[in-house]
């Protein structure tokens, strides 16, 4: 990172009133047990408290300068304990916040704002900017993947996942914006997520079940969770769940197709672990707890460049949907 430059970094809000756990299908299980028959609301704050806590500490044992979001319209829902925390780091840390109105559940998660393709191309959601218009000449465009969790991008390569299954890859939404800046997309199917009583067909953040990291080797390896299931096509409108195995097959399918190499860990026992983040030094930030996680990333990327948080992430993924990479922005801010 240029040493001008600052990481965007979610708002200071511990807000996670909900109403049932709703996960991927594979980690239902995980987040069923962290929650249990339910907190007050002043525990589970406590708790997501003490995990921003950690991975901002993390962050800048990294060296890190963060940007955090704090929208002044917001401010009523900050937390107090957080705000002095940042405030006793303001050497390293600037409050930043933009003119445009943009709803708290995008400023907590900045991954969600824009997606940084490459230099020439960001990709803004739409639910932020409804209003704004593109500028092409800046390669600034108004995407639905400006929802960064639904996109992974490493060199010349973005795996998309996608609600709708395309007939071929020419059919793909925006496709000219890619194709102009050479970059070869590989559509990925989406996670079914499950709630306390029912199955979701919307899991559409595949940042919650994999990872897309560039290892030691100058290659690039993606991380999938090894209960993970999605969606398989059997008609033209006939969608059912995918088995473990069939949706395994078909991810190594499409990394073998897009020279990338595909890694299960034996087992997962934090939800969204693989919700991390690679910098573009190599470096990785991620929860510490999971260890067979950890030990595949560490294997890809070299254990030196593997940072963890003191603490497992898991009250993020159990009450917010939302893990360490979602907390972490790609927009690019200047001091």
């Amino acid at each position: 990172m240029n040493e001008l430059s600052r990481l965007l970094f979610g708002e200071p809000i511990v807000k996670g009133r909900i109403k049932e756990i709703v996960s991927p299908a594979g980690q239902y299980h995980l987040c069923r047990d962290i929650w249990g028959n339910g907190y007050d609301q002043s525990y589970v704050a406590s708790q997501l408290r003490d995990e921003y806590r950690a991975i901002v500490e993390t962050l800048l044992a990294m060296g890190m300068q963060l940007g955090v979001m704090m929208q002044d319209r917001h401010c009523q829902f900050w937390d107090g304990e957080l705000c002095r925390f940042l405030q006793s780091q303001s050497s390293r840390i600037n409050k930043t916040s933009f003119s445009i109105k943009i709803p708290y559940s995008f400023s907590m998660f900045p991954r969600d704002y824009c997606c940084m393709i490459r230099d020439n191309l960001i990709l803004f959601n739409p639910t932020c900017l409804p209003k704004r218009k593109e500028m092409p000449e800046n390669g600034l465009f108004v995407s639905p993947y400006g929802e960064g969790g639904r996109v992974f991008c490493s060199g010349d390569v973005a795996m998309v996942c996608e609600g709708r299954l395309y007939e071929s890859v020419s059919k793909f939404p925006n496709m000219q914006i890619w194709r102009d800046r050479e970059i070869k997309v590989v559509m990925v199917p989406f996670p079914v997520a499950v709630g306390d009583s029912r199955v979701i067909g919307d899991g559409s953040h595949i940042d919650r079940v994999g990872c897309l990291l560039r290892g030691r080797d100058g290659g690039l390896h993606f991380i999938l969770d090894p209960l993970n299931r999605s969606l398989a096509i059997t008609g033209r409108k006939t969608a059912v769940v995918a088995s473990v195995e069939e949706t395994r097959d078909e991810f190594a399918r499409l990394c073998g197709e897009a020279d990338i190499t595909l890694h299960v860990p034996r087992e997962m026992r934090v939800p969204a672990s693989l919700c991390l983040h690679q910098f573009e030094d190599g470096r990785v930030i991620m929860t510490t707890g999971d260890e067979s996680v950890a030990e595949v990333v560490s294997d890809i990327v070299g254990s030196e460049k593997v940072f963890m948080t003191d603490i497992p992430i898991k009250w993020y993924p159990t009450v917010l949907a939302a893990g360490i990479r979602c907390l972490i922005g790609d927009f690019p801010l200047r001091d």
